[in-house]
């Protein structure tokens, strides 16, 4: 095999003296407590897919995983050790990972820039609106310390042997994708970028075969990395690529081409919007970049380090947005803003990379061509940022967790407009005198662009309290107890419940969606759920009593449920007399009566549900069920069966009495040397309410 030689230009020594490299630690440190101190006590921010991976990361068994980040989540599940904290623990595991990118920043930086403008770069993006995933229970920081990691490694050793190369820039393709399936999309651009190693390299040789070769090598070791990685962790259900969520996706697989050409309205539609939302916040990269492609003398004054980097970029953010715009096109059917929800945070982990090769101008001697196509290029990008300014917002979905980094820069008007024009004023200046302009865009407006983007990030972090429904979550967690609310169904609009399920923190929760204003009533869905947690302004249909109740939220007891197999005492029954202690199964009855004292008055019309067996002589004999002076019978067979009793109170009674016909010990029957007096084998009593 072909080894590919060494670039001609040496990257400059990138070791620093013993009180720098103290003085960068500390100011890592510095940001990773910064990042600790912002984000402390706020609540979940992305609802449903916090939830998701929290949820699946602490309380279910990996293989139960319906996305294949297994990788994260066996990480993530070290936060359990935390107890109620473990918001607070993901969150320092996501400040650490997101500090640790910024030397990787720094080291790919080096190599095309001076060492101050590397570190400058690197603290810029540490200051970034991206810091905003910080906040998350959600891989997005993982992945993106992974790609950094990623993007050193194959940017670094990009002169080594093909074959171990291509191994290498697999397998941590393969690590990426069990953090994020997304990684799966990325392997299109990593073989383009060895086959322009090849063919760089190579112009004369075999470039085209090894260019395959290493693509079938990166393939194959992305395969399996990801699956024996998914294998260790999460058993057969890991051996998946996608995993089932993206597997079940309506156009993952049968009719491809129709799909696509279905697709290509929304594609475009989406395209349109994520090429005018790069154009304002990255518009100067963009510049250098089309001016590379454009121009054989630009590309040959960059030199082999910028080059490659330009590459290495653009086609890695050709990948990742070109899977961001054909899922966003999937899913425009899904409502009315779906289809032009701009969803950066799936390619916004490249912006470093965009970042750097802007400030790599300034490490370059003063460009010798032509002003006239730099110019066309500069009025090009000028024309783009002047229109996404005017139509990006009326026309798209801007939001903080979708697009952090245009998100706060149009919340604020003023500071919109500066941007703006000084972009533009750069762009122009650019075309005649690019060092000048690059000056200016890394010293003045990225640090600008940084405070005010964390600003926003700072305020809308700070402005995310906790509201009714999780302090409803907190509330019904600690009153029911963590197993008990296996039993508690939680109802209202998405959002609130998507809150509540966060704080409740159990996954066998059930969750009810329901329309504004509109009654919750029960379903025979419902069946076996004690507890419903009401939240917002819904009224129980048929009425009910509230056991807990505030403007925020009501939690009913749907049916009380009371299973013998466990000390009896506590928040259902306050008294048992009369029952032997618990087995298994449940418990004996031990003499003439039993008597089960409720904590809370039984409802006023109800059915009581016993289910039981009875004993020796007492099977088909007629039970006495006393409650208030009101008596009814009720007959056990001698095998385990069932009854439900009607029954009606005056609302305040809470004893209910069961008479024994004949109590009797089974040494008395001849059956061994128990002289417990049994008559009633109790499995669980339930009461149900009746409107």
């Amino acid at each position: 095999m072909t080894t590919l030689p060494t670039t001609t230009r040496k990257p400059a020594a990138h070791y620093l003296a013993p009180g720098a490299a103290r003085a960068i630690a500390l100011a890592l440190f510095g940001a990773f407590l910064y990042l600790l101190l912002r984000n402390a006590g706020t609540p979940p921010m992305v609802l449903a897919d916090e939830w998701y991976y929290s949820s699946a990361a602490r309380l279910l068994p990996f293989e139960q995983s319906r996305l294949p980040s297994y990788l994260y989540l066996f990480l993530f599940s070290t936060t359990s050790s935390c107890g109620e904290s473990f918001y607070d623990c993901a969150r320092v595991l996501n400040a650490l990972l997101f500090v640790a990118t910024a030397p990787l920043i720094y080291l790919i930086a080096q190599r095309v820039c001076r060492k101050r403008v590397a570190a400058l770069v690197a603290a810029l993006c540490l200051l970034a609106p991206l810091n905003s995933t910080t906040a998350y229970f959600m891989p997005e920081v993982m992945y993106f310390f992974a790609f950094t990691l990623f993007a050193w490694g194959a940017l670094r050793y990009r002169a080594a042997p093909p074959a171990p190369y291509a191994l290498a820039a697999g397998a941590m393709l393969g690590l990426m994708s069990v953090i994020k399936v997304h990684a799966v999309f990325l392997l299109p651009a990593l073989c383009g970028f060895m086959l322009y190693l090849c063919l760089a390299r190579q112009p004369r040789g075999r470039w085209l075969a090894t260019a395959l070769w290493m693509g079938l090598l990166a393939l194959l070791a992305m395969a399996v990395v990801k699956l024996a990685l998914g294998y260790a962790i999460a058993g057969e259900a890991g051996l998946t690529i996608l995993g089932r969520f993206y597997a079940a996706h309506p156009h993952s697989n049968r009719d491809a081409v129709g799909s696509l050409a279905a697709l290509l309205p929304g594609v475009l539609t989406s395209l349109k919007g994520h090429a005018m939302g790069l154009a304002l916040l990255m518009g100067m990269p963009l510049a250098t970049l089309a001016l590379l492609g454009v121009s054989a003398q630009a590309r040959a004054e960059a030199g082999g380090e910028l080059r490659t980097l330009a590459v290495f970029s653009v086609l890695m953010l050709g990948a990742a947005l070109g899977m961001t715009v054909l899922f966003t096109a999937t899913i425009a059917g899904g409502g009315p803003l779906e289809g032009v929800r701009l969803h950066m945070r799936y390619y916004n982990f490249l912006f470093p990379l965009l970042l750097i090769v802007a400030a790599a101008t300034l490490a370059r001697p003063p460009r010798k061509i032509a002003p006239a196509r730099a110019a066309l290029v500069a009025l090009a990008l000028l024309g783009a940022v002047l229109y996404a300014a005017f139509m990006l917002e009326s026309a798209y979905s801007l939001s903080f967790i979708d697009a952090p980094e245009l998100f706060v820069m149009t919340k604020r008007p003023a500071l919109y407009a500066v941007w703006v024009a000084s972009l533009a004023l750069l762009l122009a200046l650019w075309a005649w005198r690019p060092k000048l302009a690059a000056q200016l865009f890394v010293f003045a407006l990225l640090p600008l662009g940084a405070l005010v983007g964390e600003a926003g990030v700072k305020k809308m972090i700070a402005g995310v309290k906790p509201g009714g429904a999780d302090k409803a979550g907190k509330v019904v967690r600690h009153y029911l107890g963590g197993a008990a609310t296996s039993g508690l169904l939680v109802a209202g609009g998405r959002a609130e419940v998507a809150r509540a399920m966060f704080q409740i923190d159990n996954p066998d929760v059930g969750e009810r969606f329901l329309a504004p204003g509109a009654p919750f009533s029960p379903a025979p869905a419902d069946a076996r759920r004690e507890w419903v947690l009401v939240l917002g302004r819904h009224a129980f249909a048929g009425g009910r009593r509230a056991e807990l109740r505030t403007a925020d939220y009501a939690l009913y007891r749907l049916r009380t449920v009371v299973h013998f197999v466990a000390p009896l005492s506590g928040s259902v029954l306050e008294r048992v007399d009369g029952l032997a202690d618990p087995e298994h199964w449940g418990a004996w009855s031990n003499g003439e009566r039993v008597v089960l004292g409720f904590a809370a008055p039984l409802p006023r019309r109800f059915t009581l549900a016993i289910r039981g067996r009875a004993f020796g002589p007492n099977a088909g004999q007629a039970f006495m069920l006393d409650m208030g002076g009101r008596k009814m019978p009720f007959r056990l067979p001698a095998g385990v069966g069932g009854v439900a009793l009607p029954l009606e109170t005056d609302g305040t009674q809470r004893v209910v009495t069961i008479t024994v016909p004949q109590p009797v010990s089974p040494r008395s029957l001849g059956r061994g040397r128990d002289d417990r007096l049994l008559g009633l084998a109790l499995e669980s009593i339930e009461v149900l309410p009746q409107p």
